[in-house]
């Protein structure tokens, strides 16, 4: 609890540019199975102190798994094994492979969070049971393989036909050898082009760095033939579903992800990990949120995402004004029955991005819009501050005395009245 917990101080000494990160620890309390708090930035002169606070939430560690299906003397499903549980110590996050022979009707799915599948698509009544999985909050991921076989399309989704990638008439055995032909700066094979998708599994880090998904190097591929859906990373010089690498589709309360290519040297540089690891483990983290149940305990929100249901009420826990705080809108802590959450702002409202000028000029369409920039020689300012000076040299000219050859005469009349002469 954040009123029980000691403050700790980070200092942040000088700050430059837009972003700065700080790491450090915070301990919890002893035999607290759950608790909340905030981070807040101090003696800050933005005017706005709704954006100087984060509140953050923790509880009990759940258990995930992740059930791959493959087979377990291939390398890539050893992989894609790993990857989904990359820790063997920690037994809070565990994996499991299932031979493809032993998926049958009643292999339980539902013991999982996330599935991983290999080559042709799920028919039948394993398709049926997949399809409830997904639908009670499961994540499922597809990756393309050597299978030829294709069957009936899977949510409106059949694998097309493989496609190698070719230099000067050369096709490469691996993405190493593909990368041996480059010279300099080239790029070989298919491009990777990850779309801007806030909630998808390439989404930027804490830190607001991106996966490098468009450093891969794909030396095969298998065409997504589909026709709806979100595409959540394209292929570059590439038209229609033959665009697509990486497809998602919402299916209920989860989803299904289907990859184009795979884990393999003889097909792409997601061996490497540095995409395939963080895109398993927030695909995995969507499906334990998802079927744990609406809201978890330790959760944090994103304000104005979650919909309020009929009859729902949360109490503010972090409000001391005795007034409570609008769970939909407003940033904090909340609590209904054992679930605690933490509701913050949304990223986008940090975002430094600045709007391209085409953008302006359509969102004022029928309004007459003059842009100008920083620096721009349009700006009147500073010619204002030029005559300014001017008339400030002008003054002081007309100020000045007069030459030692002019004469004033005063003479005095007959009658009194003073009269002057140059």
């Amino acid at each position: 609890d954040a009123n029980a917990t000691p403050v700790r101080n980070f200092e942040l000494g000088e700050v430059s540019g837009s972003t700065h990160a700080v790491s450090g620890e915070f301990p919890m309390p002893k035999d607290a199975d759950s608790g909340w708090g905030y981070v807040e930035l101090t003696n800050t002169d933005d005017g706005n102190p709704r954006d100087n606070r984060a509140y953050f939430v923790y509880g009990e560690p759940t258990r995930t798994s992740t059930m791959v299906v493959g087979d377990a003397d291939e390398f890539t499903t050893r992989f894609l094994n790993l990857a989904a549980a990359p820790d063997p110590a920690n037994t809070n996050q565990v994996s499991q492979i299932i031979e493809p022979l032993e998926v049958n009707g009643n292999t339980k799915w539902t013991d999982h969070q996330m599935v991983v599948w290999q080559g042709a698509l799920p028919q039948g009544l394993v398709a049926t049971n997949l399809t409830s999985f997904m639908e009670a909050g499961g994540t499922l991921v597809c990756f393309a393989n050597r299978s030829n076989a294709s069957g009936d399309a899977f949510h409106g989704v059949q694998w097309g036909v493989l496609e190698k990638a070719k230099h000067d008439g050369n096709e490469f055995a691996t993405w190493q050898e593909l990368v041996g032909a480059e010279v300099e700066e080239q790029h070989l094979g298919f491009l990777a082009n990850p779309l801007p998708v806030a909630d998808g599994p390439f989404r930027k880090t804490d830190e607001g760095l991106p996966l490098p998904v468009s450093d891969l190097r794909i030396n095969q591929r298998r065409v997504i033939e589909h026709t709806d859906g979100n595409v959540l990373a394209g292929l570059e010089n590439e038209v229609g579903a033959a665009a697509t690498l990486v497809l998602r589709k919402i299916v209920g309360r989860g989803q299904l992800i289907v990859c184009g290519t795979s884990p393999d040297d003889a097909w792409s540089s997601l061996t490497e990990g540095v995409v395939l690891l963080p895109m398993l483990q927030r695909l995995l983290a969507d499906g334990e949120a998802a079927l744990t149940g609406r809201f978890i305990k330790g959760q944090m929100l994103i304000a104005g995402r979650e919909d309020r249901e009929v009859g729902e009420r949360w109490l503010s826990m972090d409000d001391q004004s005795g007034l409570g705080k609008d769970f939909h809108t407003q940033a904090g802590v909340y609590r209904q029955d054992d679930r605690l959450v933490a509701v913050n702002r949304a990223p986008e409202e940090d975002a430094l991005a600045a709007l391209d000028l085409n953008d302006v000029q359509s969102l004022f369409s029928g309004i007459q819009v003059e842009a100008g920039r920083s620096g721009d020689p349009k700006e009147i300012w500073e010619w204002f501050l030029a005559l300014m000076a001017l008339a400030l040299i002008v003054e002081a000219i007309l100020v000045l005395p007069k030459g030692t050859d002019e004469r004033v005469e005063i003479r005095r009349t007959e009658g009194g009245k003073l009269q002057t002469q140059s």
